[in-house]
């Protein structure tokens, strides 16, 4: 176990909510696990902790992308049963993994209809639009836009991860872009559609 009162796991370089590399925090630096003995098991713990549904895939090989920093786990070994993926037994000594083989998970997401409150609309493809949200007025659902003001790549991003399109690749703010009502002030982001063929997952076009 790691001796840390509150150990803190995270997922990074996953294109949606629900998946990334697992990276733990220890001793105020954040650092990958090792793939050596990467199970099912252990992926859902992780996915558990973070307060998704049980792991339905567990990927080594650096396949979400490659972490920064230490190796803090190596040849992690779960139950099942675990509250978090530090409780699990490791090989403490033994850290001489490369980034190479950082561990990943993709976990089962519990579907909260967000995607049905949001949408992109005006743009050339699927992929990119001005952005509008179903919300009540007077006892009626109706869709409208967000306005523009603090609009950038962060939002963005959480939009279309929320729509499930992975990265985002532009966030724009410009006005009645998108055949929007004439003069909205609107905000409009590019969500990236290419496909990596060796992993089959959304990425960022850089």
């Amino acid at each position: 176990m790691l001796e840390q009162a509150q150990p803190l796991v995270r997922l990074r370089g996953g294109a949606i909510v629900g998946e990334g590399r697992v990276e733990v925090l220890k001793n105020g630096e954040w650092g990958t696990i090792c793939d050596d003995h990467w199970s099912l098991l252990a992926s859902s713990v992780v996915c558990r902790e973070l307060g998704f549904g049980t792991a339905k895939e567990s990927l080594s090989g650096g396949r979400l992308g490659q972490g920064m920093g230490p190796v803090h786990m190596n040849e992690v070994q779960c139950s099942g049963f675990e509250k978090s993926i530090t409780e699990c037994l490791f090989d403490k000594e033994n850290l001489g993994c490369s980034h190479e083989e950082d561990a990943a998970v993709r976990c089962n997401v519990p579907e909260m209809g967000f995607q049905d409150r949001l949408r992109l609309r005006g743009g050339r493809n699927p992929f990119e639009g001005r952005v509008e949200v179903l919300v009540e007025r007077n006892g009626s659902l109706v869709w409208g836009t967000v306005c523009s003001d603090g609009w950038g790549t962060m939002e963005a991003m959480v939009t279309c991860r929320q729509l499930g399109l992975g990265f985002a690749s532009n966030a724009f703010q410009q006005r009645g872009c998108f055949n929007g009502m004439p003069g909205d002030d609107d905000e409009r982001l590019v969500c990236d559609e290419f496909i990596s063929e060796a992993e089959n997952m959304w990425i960022l076009l850089v």
